[in-house]
C-alpha cells in the first residue's frame, strides 16, 4: 500500500479479539487494538506483519497478515521557475526522490523527464501551472503547482517631476532621467506626449536623444503636456524601440506647458472734447495681466499689469492725435509685437456773443409794438443756435419772433444755446432778460352764473370775473313780485330763502383804469326753489310666512307730490311683490329681512334731489331642531332630543311634546333626554317677534340580549397551553358580536386558543352593546407525566470497562406508554426498555424520553466513566525467597496494553526495557539484574507509556528502591 496507514479487516470475535504486531522494522500503533476493523498506523515504511487473536472462554485462535507500506514520491529541493524575457514565457524545473521509479509527470503543460529531474516545456507568461507525480507503485500523486509572473529588467529612471512652463516661441530642456537600467539591446530615448502616467499618452508628439524639445503641431498652448524617459530593445539598431518589446518602460513624464504669446490691441478709435482724457480700452488675450508699450509722437510710455477691458487714459488739448502700441510682455516674461493704432480725435467747444437785456410792450393799446425779434440779440459766434422760454412767459408766435400781447408785465429769463457742438462736446448756453412792460385797459368781463337754489346755495361773484379787479357788486332788477330777496355781503351772493327768479348785479371798478377804459359792467344770477320727501314712519313687522300689503305712501309725512318709488334693500323683493307706480310692498312668500324703499321729489335745477327711506321689516322664523331620527340600544339606554340648528338664547322659549301623551321628559329646555322610544316635536317661540316654529323627531329601540352556543377543548397533556374555548354561533341581538375572555377588552373573534387549564369567564357584546350573563368556564387536563432516570452504580460512577444498569422510573402503568427513546443512540444493549444496561468508553450523559398519549417526558443522568488504577511497588526485594522478587505492573481490565515500560540508574543508564505487553505478567517485570548480575541497592527511576481501551494513552514516571 501507499503511505503510513491501513484498516485491517479481520472476522468479528465471538467474544475477545486483539491484535499484535508481529514484525517490522518500526513501531505501529493500533487505534483500537480490540475492534476487528481498525485502523493501523507504522512510523517506518516497509514490510510488517500483524497477527489477530481470538479468546472464546479461554479457546484462542490466531491468524496474521503481512501489510508493505510503501513511500511516496517527494520533491528533492525546490521547484525551479525560468523566464525567457524575448518569448514572454517560462519554464519549471524539479527533482524527484522517494517512491519506487520510473515516475510518471502529468500537468498542464507537457515536459521532459530525464532520471528523476523534470522540465517543462516553455509555458506563457502569467499563467497557472500544475503537475501530478506518481511512482511505478502508484504512489502519489504529488502535486506541483505554482503561478509564474516574469518581470522586465528594464527601466526608463526616474524623471524630475517639477513642471516647466515656457512660452510657446522656446525650446525646453527638463533634467535628463536618472536610474536607468537597460538590457544589452536596450536604447534610451526622450518622448513629448499626452500622458501622465509610466505608459505612452494617446498623443505623441515627437522622439529625441536628449530631452529638448518645442511646441510641435498639433500641440496646443496651456495644456500640460510630458517629456519622459523611454527604454527598449532596438534589434535592427536603427534608434527606434521595437513597438514590439514587451518590456519597454516609460518614466512618469516632468510636466511642461507651453505658455501662449500675450496678445493685445486698441478696442478702436475714440473721439474726446478739447482739453478732456482720451480713454483707450484695450483688448487682452493672455493668462496674465500685461505690461502695454505705446508710441504717442515718438514717446514710449509702458503701463504696467493691464487686463482685457482695462483704459488707458492720456491727456488732450486742441489736436487730434495717434497712439501706437508697440510691444505686449505678460508676468511670465513672454514678449510679443503689437502693431494696433488708435485715432484720439479732439472736438473744439461752440461760442456766441449774446445781448443780455431787452423791453417790450403786453399791448399795442398804448401804440408801443409787442414782437421781439431775438435773433437781433445775438451778435456773433454761432448764430445758428435755439431760443428757449425759461421762465414760461406767456406770448404766442415763434422764435426768433414772440408776441407778448397780453402777456403779464414783469422780467423773463430766455435762455440762447448753441447748435454746431460735436459729440462729446456740449453745446454753450446764454441768457437774456426781457421786460415786459404793462400796456393794456383792465377787463370788466364775467363768465355767466350758475344757476342757484334756495336751499342756501352762495355764490362769490369775484369767481366769475376775466380779470381779477377790485369793485363793488349791488342788486340792480329783481323777479316780478319777489318779496325775499339774495343777500350780497362784498362779492359774495347769498340765495337762501329768496324768491325764484332772475337778478341782475351791477359791478363798479374800485380802481382808475388807463384813459378811454370802461368803469363798470352787469351780470345776472337765476335762483331755483326746493321740494321735501317728507319724514318716515317706524317700519311695520310681520312673521316670515305672513301675507300683508303695506301703502308706502302712508309711511311718510309732509312729501311733496309727484315724486318716484325706488326699492334699495340689501336683499331685493322678489315676485313682484314691490309695485313702483302704486307704492306698495306685499310681504306674501318674501324671505325674512328689512326691505327698504326711497322716495325722491326732484326739483328745478341746481336743486338736489330730496329722497326719504321707509322700511318693512319680515322676521325670521326661529329655528326648531329636532335632531336626527336615533334607536336606543344597550350602548346608548337614554338619547339627547335636539339639534345644533335649534336657535339659542334668552328670547327663544322651548316646548317638547309627546304623540303617545306625556312627554318623559324636561318639556321647557332644547336638549332634554329620553329613555322611552316614540315620536316627538319641538315648538320654538321667539319672544321678541312672536314668530313660532316646530320639527318632529322619532326615536326607536333595539335592545335584545344574544344568545352564545361554544365549545370547550381540554389541555391535550399536563402543564401544556393547548386548550381552547370555541364560540360556534350567536342567536339574537344585532351582529358583529364582540368577545371577552377573562375581563379581557371585547375582540372580533371568538375562538380563544392556547389557554392552559384553568376556570374561564366569557361574555358577548352585541353590535348595540348588549351583553350575555357571564359565563364561566373549566377547561381540564390530564395527569402529569413523570420520569426518573437512576443508575444502580454508586455515585453514578463505574470504571472503564465496567458496565451500568439504568433503569427509567415512570408514574404510568408499562402497557400506557407508547414509545421510549434513549440517547445517545447504540450505548445501551435495550434502547425499547425501561431497564438497560450501558458500558460506556467515556463520561457520558444518558437521556431517556417517554411518551403516552401523546405526552412526552424525559430525563437525564450522567455517567462517570474513570479509567482503572495502574499499581506500580515502590520498594522490591529480588533476593530469591518468591516474595515480592520482582518489579512489574499491574493494572485494573480498563487497560489495553502497556506500550513501554523502561528503568534508569541514578546515571541515567537504562538497566531494564519491555514493549508491548499486558499487565499482571511478571514475565515483563524487572528482576533486578543488569548486566547478567544484581544491582547494589539502590534508587532507580522508571516510566511507562499505558494505554487504556479507549485508546487514550498516558505517560506515568516514578522511583523504585531496591532491597537486598
Amino acid at each position: 500500500i501507499c503511505g503510513l496507514s491501513y484498516t485491517l479487516a479481520a472476522v468479528a470475535p465471538l467474544s475477545f479479539g486483539q491484535w499484535t504486531q508481529v514484525s517490522g522494522p518500526g513501531m505501529a500503533i493500533f487505534t483500537d487494538p480490540t475492534f476487528e476493523g481498525t485502523e493501523v498506523t507504522v512510523d517506518q515504511f516497509g514490510a510488517y506483519t500483524f497477527a489477530w487473536t481470538e479468546d472464546n472462554n479461554d479457546c484462542t485462535g490466531s491468524d496474521d497478515v503481512s501489510i508493505t507500506f510503501n513511500d511516496g514520491p517527494a520533491l528533492s529541493g525546490g521547484v525551479g521557475e525560468s523566464c525567457d524575457l524575448i518569448s514572454f514565457t517560462f519554464t519549471v524545473t524539479f527533482d524527484i526522490t522517494n517512491g519506487a521509479p520510473p515516475y510518471t509527470v502529468t500537468g498542464t503543460a507537457t515536459g521532459t523527464l530525464t532520471g528523476n529531474t523534470f522540465t517543462s516545456d516553455p509555458i506563457p507568461n502569467l499563467t497557472d501551472y500544475s503537475f501530478e507525480v506518481t511512482d511505478a507503485n502508484g504512489c502519489g500523486p504529488l502535486v506541483v503547482s505554482g503561478f509564474v509572473e516574469c518581470v522586465c529588467a528594464t527601466d526608463a529612471g526616474l524623471m524630475d517631476l517639477i513642471p516647466q512652463e515656457i512660452c510657446e516661441d522656446e525650446l525646453v530642456t527638463v533634467p535628463a532621467t536618472t536610474g536607468a537600467v537597460l538590457d544589452p539591446e536596450d536604447i534610451l530615448l526622450y518622448v513629448l506626449h499626452s500622458g501622465s502616467g509610466s505608459s505612452l499618452g494617446a498623443e505623441v508628439f515627437g522622439y529625441s536623444d536628449t530631452p529638448t524639445f518645442g511646441l510641435i503641431p498639433p500641440m496646443q498652448t496651456g495644456v500640460t503636456y510630458y517629456i519622459s524617459a523611454i527604454a527598449g530593445n532596438d534589434f535592427d539598431l536603427d534608434g527606434v524601440i521595437d513597438a514590439n518589446d514587451p518590456c519597454v518602460s516609460v518614466a512618469p513624464g516632468t510636466p511642461v506647458v507651453f505658455t501662449a504669446l500675450p496678445i493685445a490691441s486698441f478696442a478702436g478709435d475714440v473721439t474726446v472734447c478739447e482739453g478732456d482724457l482720451a480713454e483707450l480700452t484695450v483688448v487682452v488675450n493672455s493668462a496674465t495681466c500685461v505690461d502695454i508699450s505705446y508710441d504717442l509722437g515718438g514717446s514710449v510710455t509702458t503701463v504696467p499689469c493691464l487686463s482685457n477691458g482695462d483704459v488707458i487714459s492720456i491727456p488732450t488739448s486742441d489736436q487730434s492725435l495717434i497712439v501706437t502700441m508697440t510691444t505686449v510682455t505678460d508676468q511670465a516674461g513672454c514678449t510679443n509685437n503689437s502693431g494696433s493704432v488708435a485715432n484720439i480725435v479732439v472736438n473744439l467747444i461752440p461760442e456766441a456773443t449774446v445781448s443780455g437785456s431787452a423791453s417790450i410792450c403786453n399791448s399795442t393799446d398804448s401804440g408801443n409794438p409787442t414782437v421781439l425779434d431775438f435773433s437781433t440779440l445775438v451778435t456773433g459766434g454761432d448764430q445758428g443756435g435755439v431760443w428757449e422760454n425759461t421762465d414760461g412767459a406767456s406770448v404766442s408766435g415763434a422764435f426768433p419772433n414772440l408776441d407778448f400781447t397780453g402777456a403779464t408785465p414783469g422780467i423773463y429769463t430766455f435762455t440762447y444755446t448753441t447748435a454746431s457742438a460735436l459729440p462729446p462736446c456740449q453745446d454753450q448756453s446764454y441768457t437774456a432778460e426781457v421786460t415786459v412792460e404793462d400796456c393794456e385797459c383792465p377787463d370788466l368781463g364775467f363768465a355767466p352764473a350758475p344757476t342757484l337754489c334756495n336751499d342756501g346755495d352762495v355764490l362769490d361773484l369775484g369767481d366769475l370775473q376775466v380779470e381779477a379787479l377790485p369793485g363793488t357788486y349791488t342788486i340792480s332788477g329783481t323777479p316780478a313780485g319777489a318779496v325775499n330777496l339774495p343777500q350780497i355781503n362784498g362779492s359774495q351772493f347769498n340765495a337762501s330763502g329768496a324768491d325764484p327768479g332772475v337778478y341782475e348785479i351791477t359791478f363798479d371798478l374800485g380802481t382808475v383804469p388807463p384813459q378811454g377804459c370802461p368803469l363798470s359792467n352787469t351780470l345776472t344770477v337765476a335762483v331755483s326753489a326746493e321740494l321735501s320727501a317728507g319724514a318716515p314712519a317706524a317700519a311695520p313687522e310681520v312673521c316670515f310666512g305672513e301675507s300683508a300689503v303695506t301703502d308706502l305712501n302712508g309711511l311718510l309725512t309732509g312729501a311733496d307730490p309727484g315724486g318716484s318709488w325706488t326699492e334699495v334693500s340689501a336683499t331685493p323683493s322678489t315676485g313682484g311683490a314691490f309695485n313702483a307706480a302704486a307704492g306698495t310692498f306685499n310681504t306674501n312668500s318674501q324671505a325674512a329681512g328689512t326691505y327698504t324703499f326711497r322716495y325722491t321729489v326732484t326739483p328745478a335745477a341746481p336743486c338736489s334731489p330730496a329722497s326719504a327711506e321707509v322700511s318693512v321689516v319680515v322676521h325670521p322664523l326661529p329655528v326648531a331642531d329636532a335632531g336626527a331620527d336615533a334607536t336606543l340600544t344597550c350602548f346608548e339606554p337614554a338619547l339627547g332630543l335636539g339639534g345644533n340648528g335649534t336657535s339659542q338664547g334668552a328670547q327663544f322659549t322651548y316646548e317638547w311634546t309627546s304623540a303617545a301623551g306625556a312627554f318623559p321628559g324636561t318639556p321647557d329646555v332644547p336638549f332634554p333626554d329620553i329613555a322611552e322610544p316614540g315620536s316627538y316635536t319641538l315648538t320654538v317661540t321667539n319672544l321678541q317677534t312672536g314668530c313660532t316654529a316646530t320639527d318632529e323627531v322619532v326615536i326607536d329601540a333595539d335592545q335584545e340580549i344574544p344568545t352564545p352556543y361554544f365549545t370547550v377543548v381540554p389541555v391535550g397533556c399536563f402543564g401544556d397551553s393547548d386548550g381552547a374555548i370555541l364560540v360556534d354561533s350567536v342567536t339574537g341581538g344585532k351582529p358583529p358580536y364582540l368577545y371577552s375572555l377573562n375581563g379581557a377588552p371585547f375582540v372580533s373573534g371568538g375562538f380563544f386558543t392556547n389557554l392552559p387549564a384553568d376556570s374561564y369567564t366569557l361574555v358577548v357584546e352585541d353590535a348595540n352593546g348588549c351583553q350575555t350573563e357571564v359565563f364561566t368556564i373549566d377547561i381540564q387536563q390530564p395527569q402529569e407525566l413523570s420520569v426518573e432516570l437512576v443508575a444502580y452504580v454508586d455515585d453514578n460512577t463505574i470504571r472503564l470497562g465496567e458496565a451500568a444498569e439504568l433503569e427509567a422510573l415512570v408514574n404510568v402503568p408499562v402497557e400506557d406508554i407508547d414509545t421510549i427513546v434513549w440517547s445517545p443512540p447504540g450505548l445501551v444493549d435495550c434502547d425499547s426498555c425501561l431497564v438497560t444496561t450501558a458500558m460506556p468508553l467515556q463520561t457520558t450523559t444518558f437521556s431517556v424520553m417517554i411518551e403516552s398519549n401523546g405526552c412526552a417526558e424525559s430525563d437525564d443522568l450522567r455517567l462517570t466513566v474513570r479509567r482503572g488504577d495502574v499499581y506500580v511497588a515502590n520498594v522490591f526485594s529480588p533476593n530469591g525467597d518468591g516474595e515480592n522478587d520482582v518489579f512489574f505492573i499491574q493494572a485494573s481490565a480498563s487497560v489495553a496494553r502497556i506500550k513501554t515500560f523502561r528503568v534508569f540508574n541514578r546515571w541515567g543508564e537504562p538497566v531494564y526495557e519491555a514493549f508491548d505487553f499486558q499487565p499482571n505478567d511478571p514475565a515483563f517485570g524487572w528482576n533486578g539484574m543488569h548486566r547478567g548480575e544484581p544491582v547494589n541497592p539502590s534508587v532507580f527511576a522508571w516510566f511507562a507509556e499505558i494505554e487504556f481501551l479507549d485508546g487514550v494513552v498516558e505517560l506515568l514516571e516514578g522511583d523504585v528502591t531496591v532491597v537486598r
